[in-house]
């Protein structure tokens, strides 16, 4: 929230989602992506406010803007959709699926051929996903607020030590990392 940002008792440690979103078509431009697509799930009005960021991060990059697609919420055949995305010769998506959507995203990038790269961010990335989107032939890019769940870095042990002594049956996620952040502070 941009009102994060000015209250006199918030002090926020990263971008956020806003951020992110802002950052994701920079990077694959970065990465070579020339004409890039936005598919994003449909929220109703605020779906305008997370394609807005990610056209203006867009707007600081050399790409030109692709299709931008809207999908229904719990929609589970992402075929038109994917390739609605990928037609212009888009060769870089920027993913914004909530639910199971972005598993079965990297489902239909397979199937469809497409070969050029992928941005997703984390909150959305299941330890499941990420050992598929190791295994796909697309490239998928995934950005965080933080480090991998599965990094070796102290702090991200201590969550893990943590979590598993709460409940083990708790996913680990940058959600949960963000609140148990957010307990130590306060």
């Amino acid at each position: 929230r941009a009102d994060d940002a000015i209250s006199p008792v918030s002090f926020p440690v990263g971008s956020g989602t806003a951020g992110l979103l802002y950052g994701m078509p920079q990077l694959l431009a970065r990465q070579g992506a020339e004409k890039i697509g936005i598919l994003v799930s449909d929220f109703g009005a605020s779906t305008d406010g997370v394609v807005g960021l990610i056209e203006n991060g867009l707007r600081l990059t050399s790409a030109s803007e692709g299709p931008v697609v809207r999908v229904p919420q719990n929609e589970t055949d992402l075929e038109p959709f994917v390739d609605d995305v990928t037609a212009e010769d888009v060769d870089g998506v920027v993913s914004f699926l909530a639910g199971r959507g972005e598993a079965l995203l990297l489902e239909e990038l397979e199937a469809s051929g497409f070969r050029g790269k992928h941005v997703t961010q984390t909150s959305f990335i299941t330890s499941r996903l990420l050992y598929d989107m190791l295994r796909q032939t697309n490239e998928t890019l995934v950005v965080g607020q933080f480090a991998q769940i599965a990094a070796s870095a102290p702090g991200i042990t201590r969550f893990r030590e943590d979590m598993r002594a709460f409940d083990p049956d708790v996913p680990s996620n940058e959600g949960a990392l963000n609140s148990w952040i957010a307990a130590w502070v306060f």
